[in-house]
Protein backbone atom coordinates (compact mmCIF):
# COMPACT_ATOMS: atom_id res chain seq x y z
CA UNK A 1 0.00 0.00 0.00
CA UNK A 2 1.55 3.04 -0.93
CA UNK A 3 1.65 6.39 1.15
CA UNK A 4 -1.17 9.14 0.04
CA UNK A 5 1.12 12.05 -1.72
CA UNK A 6 1.57 15.11 -0.70
CA UNK A 7 2.05 18.72 -1.62
CA UNK A 8 5.37 18.91 -0.51
CA UNK A 9 6.73 15.53 -1.89
CA UNK A 10 4.88 16.76 -4.80
CA UNK A 11 6.74 20.11 -5.31
CA UNK A 12 10.33 18.41 -4.03
CA UNK A 13 9.77 16.02 -7.27
CA UNK A 14 9.32 19.12 -9.58
CA UNK A 15 11.85 20.81 -8.77
CA UNK A 16 14.36 18.30 -10.54
CA UNK A 17 12.82 19.35 -13.85
CA UNK A 18 16.13 20.01 -15.64
CA UNK A 19 16.37 23.48 -17.06
CA UNK A 20 16.88 22.12 -20.63
CA UNK A 21 13.29 20.86 -19.86
CA UNK A 22 11.56 24.65 -19.23
CA UNK A 23 13.69 26.11 -22.02
CA UNK A 24 12.30 23.28 -24.64
CA UNK A 25 8.66 24.74 -23.12
CA UNK A 26 9.25 28.24 -24.39
CA UNK A 27 7.91 30.10 -25.54
CA UNK A 28 4.45 29.03 -25.08
CA UNK A 29 4.45 25.91 -23.42
CA UNK A 30 3.91 22.23 -24.29
CA UNK A 31 2.42 20.71 -27.20
CA UNK A 32 -0.74 20.61 -25.94
CA UNK A 33 -0.36 24.06 -24.22
CA UNK A 34 0.13 25.59 -27.24
CA UNK A 35 -2.25 23.78 -28.97
CA UNK A 36 -5.11 22.88 -26.78
CA UNK A 37 -5.36 24.81 -23.97
CA UNK A 38 -3.57 28.07 -24.34
CA UNK A 39 -6.37 29.47 -27.30
CA UNK A 40 -9.49 28.15 -24.79
CA UNK A 41 -7.50 29.72 -21.91
CA UNK A 42 -6.95 33.29 -23.19
CA UNK A 43 -10.29 33.18 -25.54
CA UNK A 44 -12.15 32.61 -21.87
CA UNK A 45 -9.89 35.66 -20.24
CA UNK A 46 -10.48 37.97 -22.95
CA UNK A 47 -9.33 41.50 -23.24
CA UNK A 48 -6.58 41.94 -20.63
CA UNK A 49 -5.33 45.17 -21.00
CA UNK A 50 -4.54 46.66 -18.28
CA UNK A 51 -6.31 44.21 -15.86
CA UNK A 52 -4.79 42.88 -12.66
CA UNK A 53 -4.22 39.06 -13.47
CA UNK A 54 -3.06 36.32 -11.08
CA UNK A 55 -1.43 33.37 -12.76
CA UNK A 56 -1.66 30.70 -9.94
CA UNK A 57 0.49 27.83 -10.28
CA UNK A 58 2.77 29.65 -13.10
CA UNK A 59 5.51 27.30 -13.59
CA UNK A 60 8.18 28.44 -15.30
CA UNK A 61 6.14 31.19 -16.14
CA UNK A 62 5.31 31.13 -20.07
CA UNK A 63 1.37 31.97 -19.82
CA UNK A 64 2.67 34.99 -17.12
CA UNK A 65 4.42 36.21 -20.04
CA UNK A 66 1.85 35.65 -22.72
CA UNK A 67 -0.59 37.60 -20.54
CA UNK A 68 2.26 40.49 -20.23
CA UNK A 69 2.58 40.33 -24.34
CA UNK A 70 -1.29 41.26 -23.82
CA UNK A 71 -0.53 44.60 -21.65
CA UNK A 72 -1.82 42.45 -18.53
CA UNK A 73 -1.00 43.50 -14.85
CA UNK A 74 0.59 40.01 -13.65
CA UNK A 75 1.88 38.24 -11.25
CA UNK A 76 2.41 34.93 -10.98
CA UNK A 77 2.70 32.46 -8.20
CA UNK A 78 4.88 29.32 -8.05
CA UNK A 79 6.23 27.60 -4.62
CA UNK A 80 9.30 25.44 -6.36
CA UNK A 81 13.09 26.95 -6.20
CA UNK A 82 13.63 25.49 -10.10
CA UNK A 83 10.69 27.35 -11.95
CA UNK A 84 10.57 30.06 -9.81
CA UNK A 85 14.16 31.02 -10.53
CA UNK A 86 13.75 30.70 -14.20
CA UNK A 87 10.59 32.84 -14.00
CA UNK A 88 12.74 35.26 -12.49
CA UNK A 89 15.55 35.01 -14.98
CA UNK A 90 13.49 35.47 -18.09
CA UNK A 91 11.58 38.58 -16.37
CA UNK A 92 15.14 40.15 -15.93
CA UNK A 93 15.98 39.72 -19.50
CA UNK A 94 12.56 40.65 -20.69
CA UNK A 95 11.36 43.79 -18.32
CA UNK A 96 7.72 42.68 -19.31
CA UNK A 97 6.73 44.02 -15.45
CA UNK A 98 5.62 40.37 -13.94
CA UNK A 99 6.09 40.09 -10.55
CA UNK A 100 6.96 36.63 -9.55
CA UNK A 101 6.25 35.24 -6.37
CA UNK A 102 7.74 32.38 -4.49
CA UNK A 103 4.45 30.93 -2.11
CA UNK A 104 2.47 28.22 -1.16
CA UNK A 105 -1.10 28.86 -3.16
CA UNK A 106 -3.36 27.49 -0.34
CA UNK A 107 -1.81 30.28 2.03
CA UNK A 108 -1.13 33.29 -0.50
CA UNK A 109 0.71 36.29 1.33
CA UNK A 110 -0.69 40.04 0.73
CA UNK A 111 -0.75 40.17 -2.89
CA UNK A 112 -1.68 43.91 -2.90
CA UNK A 113 -5.61 44.94 -4.58
CA UNK A 114 -7.84 42.03 -5.76
CA UNK A 115 -7.04 40.77 -9.31
CA UNK A 116 -9.85 41.27 -12.25
CA UNK A 117 -8.75 37.87 -13.50
CA UNK A 118 -7.29 34.44 -11.74
CA UNK A 119 -5.94 31.67 -14.08
CA UNK A 120 -5.00 28.11 -13.35
CA UNK A 121 -3.80 26.28 -15.82
CA UNK A 122 -3.47 22.29 -15.14
CA UNK A 123 -2.75 23.14 -11.52
CA UNK A 124 -5.42 22.40 -9.33
CA UNK A 125 -6.14 18.41 -10.22
CA UNK A 126 -2.36 17.76 -8.96
CA UNK A 127 -2.47 19.05 -5.72
CA UNK A 128 -3.56 16.41 -2.94
CA UNK A 129 -4.72 19.26 -1.02
CA UNK A 130 -6.57 21.21 -3.25
CA UNK A 131 -9.22 22.83 -1.72
CA UNK A 132 -7.35 25.33 0.01
CA UNK A 133 -5.50 26.68 -3.37
CA UNK A 134 -9.55 26.63 -4.90
CA UNK A 135 -10.19 28.84 -2.43
CA UNK A 136 -7.01 31.45 -2.39
CA UNK A 137 -7.57 31.88 -6.26
CA UNK A 138 -11.46 32.85 -6.04
CA UNK A 139 -10.59 34.98 -2.64
CA UNK A 140 -7.93 37.18 -4.50
CA UNK A 141 -10.80 38.17 -7.06
CA UNK A 142 -12.86 41.53 -6.55
CA UNK A 143 -16.51 41.47 -6.87
CA UNK A 144 -17.25 40.46 -9.87
CA UNK A 145 -13.73 39.09 -11.52
CA UNK A 146 -13.26 35.63 -13.22
CA UNK A 147 -11.44 32.36 -12.29
CA UNK A 148 -10.72 30.48 -15.16
CA UNK A 149 -8.94 27.28 -14.76
CA UNK A 150 -8.43 23.95 -16.82
CA UNK A 151 -8.67 20.43 -15.21
CA UNK A 152 -7.84 17.31 -16.67
CA UNK A 153 -10.29 15.07 -18.53
CA UNK A 154 -11.68 12.38 -16.21
CA UNK A 155 -9.95 9.61 -17.93
CA UNK A 156 -6.50 10.86 -17.10
CA UNK A 157 -7.52 11.87 -13.96
CA UNK A 158 -5.01 10.90 -10.68
CA UNK A 159 -7.15 12.21 -7.65
CA UNK A 160 -9.80 9.36 -7.87
CA UNK A 161 -10.51 9.93 -4.03
CA UNK A 162 -10.50 13.79 -3.38
CA UNK A 163 -12.85 14.53 -6.60
CA UNK A 164 -15.02 11.63 -5.80
CA UNK A 165 -15.39 12.80 -2.73
CA UNK A 166 -17.01 16.10 -3.59
CA UNK A 167 -19.11 14.18 -6.17
CA UNK A 168 -18.93 14.37 -10.41
CA UNK A 169 -20.61 13.89 -13.34
CA UNK A 170 -19.75 10.90 -15.50
CA UNK A 171 -21.55 9.72 -18.80
CA UNK A 172 -22.14 6.47 -19.19
CA UNK A 173 -19.98 6.24 -21.99
CA UNK A 174 -17.04 7.21 -19.76
CA UNK A 175 -14.15 4.77 -19.10
CA UNK A 176 -13.93 3.02 -16.09
CA UNK A 177 -13.20 4.23 -13.03
CA UNK A 178 -11.71 1.25 -11.78
CA UNK A 179 -9.03 1.36 -15.25
CA UNK A 180 -5.62 1.82 -14.54
CA UNK A 181 -4.73 5.66 -14.81
CA UNK A 182 -1.36 6.27 -17.44
CA UNK A 183 1.99 5.79 -16.13
CA UNK A 184 3.29 9.03 -14.23
CA UNK A 185 6.76 7.79 -15.61
CA UNK A 186 5.12 8.54 -19.23
CA UNK A 187 3.26 12.06 -18.26
CA UNK A 188 5.72 13.24 -15.58
CA UNK A 189 4.94 14.02 -11.97
CA UNK A 190 2.11 15.58 -10.65
CA UNK A 191 2.29 19.66 -11.39
CA UNK A 192 1.97 21.13 -7.87
CA UNK A 193 0.85 24.37 -6.94
CA UNK A 194 0.81 25.10 -3.00
CA UNK A 195 3.48 23.53 -0.73
CA UNK A 196 3.03 21.98 2.75
CA UNK A 197 5.99 23.61 4.48
CA UNK A 198 5.74 27.33 5.72
CA UNK A 199 8.81 29.19 4.81
CA UNK A 200 8.04 32.92 3.84
CA UNK A 201 6.91 33.79 0.53
CA UNK A 202 9.59 35.92 -1.66
CA UNK A 203 8.63 37.80 -4.78
CA UNK A 204 10.28 39.71 -7.45
CA UNK A 205 9.60 42.11 -10.19
CA UNK A 206 11.08 44.32 -12.88
CA UNK A 207 7.99 46.73 -12.64
CA UNK A 208 9.41 50.40 -11.65
CA UNK A 209 8.03 50.87 -8.31
CA UNK A 210 5.26 54.10 -7.66
CA UNK A 211 -16.75 21.51 -23.20
CA UNK A 212 -13.94 22.85 -23.80
CA UNK A 213 -10.72 21.59 -20.98
CA UNK A 214 -11.95 24.64 -18.61
CA UNK A 215 -13.82 25.86 -15.91
CA UNK A 216 -14.53 29.83 -15.29
CA UNK A 217 -16.35 30.88 -12.02
CA UNK A 218 -17.12 34.74 -12.12
CA UNK A 219 -16.81 35.93 -8.44
CA UNK A 220 -19.18 37.48 -6.10
CA UNK A 221 -19.59 37.50 -2.41
CA UNK A 222 -21.42 34.64 -2.24
CA UNK A 223 -18.71 32.37 -4.10
CA UNK A 224 -15.77 34.44 -2.44
CA UNK A 225 -17.39 32.76 0.90
CA UNK A 226 -18.71 29.45 0.19
CA UNK A 227 -15.18 28.71 -2.02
Amino acid sequence: MTDRPTNDTSIRRWNTVPREAMEAMEPEGDFAKRHLLNPVLLRMVGDVRGRRVLDAGCGHGYLSRMLADRHARVVGVEPTDAMFGYAVEKERALRQGVEYVQADLGRLPDLGDPFDAVVCSMVLPAIPDWKPAMRACVRALRTGGLFVFSVNHPAFEQLLATWRAHGAYRSASSPSRGSTPPSQARHGPPRPASRATSTSPTSWSSRPSGSEPAGVLQASSTASNSA
